[in-house]
């Protein structure tokens, strides 16, 4: 399943190297791994992005 999803992605022209980096030291928005962001604000861009 994940080397479809690699695939497809690829494809796409999604950068999976920037994606993991992007996620490498947590959320990107509150830096925890899990995130622990209120769950309205998971999916928004974080501040100065």
């Amino acid at each position: 399943m994940l080397a479809w999803l690699a695939s497809l992605a690829v494809q796409s022209g999604v950068d999976l190297d920037a994606a993991a980096a992007r996620y490498a030291a947590g959320c990107p928005r509150c830096g925890a791994s899990p995130c622990r962001c209120d769950p309205q604000h998971r999916h928004a861009e974080p501040p100065g992005v």
